[in-house]
């Protein structure tokens, strides 16, 4: 992916006070200072003004290394506004990477992700075992990946119902409210959140013992790509405790 990004970075020549970025610009490029100076003014943060009418802008200056936009999206998806103005302050060569080559190495990273974890449901998810291939196909394309670092604490119920399975790490099960362990941890292979799929599982939260990946997918997700509630609801969940 690193060098995806490195061969789709073009090389552009700006003079001298030219002016790179406009604060409120939606079609920014993402770049990297590759040589002279360049200034950002910040007169804005999302929209909430720090400077008064009559104070000038804060300037930052930028040089070689640097980054200079952002590829950061809204809850809607989209790219979201430039923060900032940007000009060159001397001649300057910047490394440019557009919005449309980022989505397409965006796209290549969340294929190559979601390849494999479906070779790790496969291989390892001891629960989806005896699932048809199109279908554990079908969930790899509804999970998430996640990490959590040691003694991050992960409780199923918060918010949506979501159901983990482990890839990498260790889980303990804890208690709702305490920190007292309940039986073996969960290791890679297995899963927990099992009261997302049965209210009436036990409904503890999970410590990571070491730094942990997880594939997590919502209980909408699941029934979506098993074909309906049905077909959730006859997964052979096993008690761990």
């Amino acid at each position: 992916i690193r060098q995806q990004v490195i061969d789709a970075m073009l090389p552009r020549h700006y003079g001298e006070d030219v002016e790179l970025m406009r604060q409120g610009q939606l079609d920014s490029d993402f770049a990297i200072v590759g040589r002279g100076q360049c200034v950002m003014q910040v007169a804005q943060q999302r929209g909430k003004k720090i400077f008064s009418r009559n104070q000038k802008p804060m300037e930052v200056p930028l040089t070689e290394g640097d980054p200079i936009g952002h590829m950061l999206r809204g809850s809607d998806g989209q790219f979201e506004a430039a923060q900032a103005n940007i000009r060159s302050a001397t001649d300057c060569l910047l490394w440019t990477l557009s919005q449309d080559a980022f989505e397409q190495i965006e796209r290549l990273f969340k294929k190559r992700v979601q390849d494999r974890m479906e070779k790790f449901l496969k291989a390892s998810a001891a629960l989806l075992k005896s699932t048809q291939p199109h279908t554990i196909h079908a969930i790899a394309a509804e999970l998430e990946q996640k990490h959590y670092s040691c003694d991050a604490v992960v409780a199923p119920t918060a918010g949506q119902p979501s159901f983990f399975f482990v890839m990498e790490g260790e889980f303990a099960v804890i208690g709702e409210k305490s920190s007292k362990e309940h039986g073996s941890p969960r290791k890679a292979g297995d899963y927990f959140g099992e009261c997302a799929l049965n209210p009436k599982a036990p409904n503890f939260r999970f410590r990571a013992n070491i730094d942990s990946t997880v594939c997590v997918i919502t209980v909408e997700a699941l029934e979506r790509a098993m074909g309906g509630p049905r077909a959730v609801a006859e997964l052979s969940l096993r008690t761990f405790d």
